[in-house]
């Protein structure tokens, strides 16, 4: 019973070594006589930071492009109203008009698939957070189990293994046994 409580707690460190690297790690900062926490992001939250500003800029890049076909069409007809209409510009007139209803199409359907990849992004910072939480008060309850009196898998009163830390309070901790 005892090796399966050390084992269980081996895996538990592991899994938690594992997840500082990506989703959050415990920097300590010394400010004058006190000594603080800082909890700094991982690389999940940073990748996830990077693909919203990437996604930033290629909305960007397309309101850009839909000025200039909205600048394309008032040219084209401001020319269209100051030549009058002749026989051969009315195929350039149909083809550009062609042109500009497609360009703006393809425009619409890339700004729908940013909004999607956007939100789907977001969804992801937040399963991100909250796996984060979790992650902390599991680092915070590993800390207070190894700075315990009871943190070798004591047998209590000759009957009891103490085999991991529930939570710790004020006054007392709270033991799986």
């Amino acid at each position: 019973m005892i090796q399966q409580a050390i084992q269980d707690a081996n895996e538990l460190q592991h899994r938690v070594d594992m997840n500082n690297a990506r989703l959050a790690r415990c920097i300590f900062e010394r400010s004058g006589l006190e000594i603080r926490e800082v909890w700094t992001e991982g690389n999940a939250f940073e990748q996830c930071t990077q693909r919203l500003q990437a996604l930033s800029q290629q909305r960007e890049d397309i309101d850009r492009a839909k000025k200039s076909i909205l600048r394309r069409k008032n040219l084209t007809q401001k020319i269209k109203e100051e030549d009058g209409h002749t026989s051969d510009s009315g195929d350039y007139e149909v083809q550009e008009h062609m042109d500009v209803a497609l360009e703006e199409d393809l425009l619409k359907l890339r700004t729908a698939a940013i909004k999607k990849e956007e939100l789907e992004t977001q969804l992801m910072m937040e399963k991100l957070r909250k796996e984060r939480d979790v992650h902390v008060r599991e680092v915070r309850r590993l800390k207070d189990e190894n700075m315990s009196v009871w943190n070798n898998h004591k047998i209590f009163k000759d009957r009891y293994l103490l085999y991991s830390m529930i939570g710790k309070g004020g006054f007392s901790e709270v033991y799986k046994v």
